[in-house]
């Protein structure tokens, strides 16, 4: 659930890992709010994770993240057909969720 404060914090992510938080937790949540902001410089970052959509696909981010550093290898995630993908795929799907602020010319 989005912060109403604004904020991704670690314990989203936690929660969402059902992991507790620690320091690669913290990490991975300071990476994906990182990320979501360079997508959209545009927005107010006082209020971007307010959205909804926007705070699950950050959460899910920051999910990839850490569950890639504990698989060197890579982490195979799953689809929303169900189908098996690699964490680019999950990640490029995230990132149409995140969306992008307008090209202003």
């Amino acid at each position: 659930m989005p912060a109403a404060d604004g904020t991704l914090t670690p314990e989203d992510v936690a929660d969402w890992l059902g992991v507790v938080v620690d320091e690669r937790v913290t990490a991975c949540a300071e990476a994906a709010t990182a990320h979501v902001l360079r997508l959209r410089s545009l927005s107010d970052p006082l209020t971007l994770f307010t959205d909804a959509e926007v705070h699950l696909a950050a959460t899910k981010w920051a999910a990839l993240e850490y569950q890639e550093r504990s698989a060197p290898q890579g982490f195979d995630g799953v689809d929303g057909l169900g189908l098996v993908t690699d964490t680019s795929s999950a990640k490029w799907s995230i990132d149409k969720m995140i969306g992008v602020d307008p090209v202003i010319a």
